[in-house]
């Protein structure tokens, strides 16, 4: 049997995204989507802007499922470098009862060369002729994209 989910990561950017849906049955879909994936891994069926949204979230709620996964497993393996606890160093000044970590000398050389360039071009185009989006969007998105070229 599988281990029970009982939490998930829950981010502010999922929030407003369902926040900008039409209806609160849309929000609530959603929502439940998001818990229902999260929660009891149920893919979902969605279609339209639910969809668009939960393309968005779901890549992002897979990392954090993977993470939880990973995390099960512990840390590093034994043997493993990043497994190693690396002795500190402490030098104890008894003349001011300090105690005092030991520097490494850095032996690392930096050179830093850069030579940047920057040239701002700004070709942006006004589409906002208060046109219904909701009619005509490829014949929009055409129109838009052939001016920019």
């Amino acid at each position: 049997m599988k281990d029970e989910i009982k939490s998930f990561v829950f981010y502010k950017s999922f929030y407003d995204a369902v926040g900008g849906l039409q209806t609160n049955d849309e929000k609530l879909k959603m929502y439940n989507t998001i818990f229902e994936y999260c929660l009891f891994e149920i893919e979902p069926k969605l279609d339209g802007v639910l969809n668009i949204i939960w393309t968005l979230i779901k890549p992002q709620l897979d990392a954090n499922i993977k993470k939880r996964e990973n995390g099960k497993k512990g840390g590093a393996p034994k043997g493993n470098k990043n497994a190693e606890k690396q002795p500190k160093t402490t030098i104890v000044d008894l003349e001011n009862n300090h105690r005092l970590n030991e520097k490494q000398p850095n032996d690392n050389v930096n050179v830093n060369d850069n030579d940047n360039v920057n040239v701002n071009v700004n070709d942006n185009l006004n589409v906002n002729d208060n046109v219904n989006l909701n009619d005509n969007v490829d014949e929009l998105f055409n129109s838009f994209w052939n001016k920019r070229k």
